[in-house]
């Protein structure tokens, strides 16, 4: 019970909650990056990954477009037709067939 009539006198006195509020420049305690929200007040700032050292032999990009830029990739027909099940025409066909629909216009 104390402890409610000690925060109603800080509320009815003008203190510190008078308005309802208690703003983080009116903690004692704090770092300075509480109260100003600067990154260059905060201690013990996380490290930029582009610092990191790459110590367990991950892919680097330089790596990835190596490897990605020498992969020479053939494909014949007749894989186009086993991949979808049946051979689509040819494109030579595709523009009679265009040809003729539109001659029908």
């Amino acid at each position: 019970m104390a402890k409610a009539r000690n925060l109603a006198n800080l509320i009815s006195s003008g203190g510190v909650l008078a308005d309802g509020t208690l703003g983080a420049s009116e903690i004692t305690g704090l770092h300075p990056v509480a109260t100003t929200g600067n990154y260059a007040d905060l201690l013990s700032k996380p490290t930029a990954i582009s610092h990191f050292t790459n110590d367990s032999n991950y892919a680097t990009t330089t790596y990835v477009n190596t490897q990605v830029g020498s992969i020479d990739v053939q494909i014949t027909n007749q894989d186009v037709t086993n991949a979808l099940g049946f051979a689509p025409a040819s494109v030579e066909a595709l523009t009679a067939v265009e040809a003729l629909a539109l001659a029908a216009l």
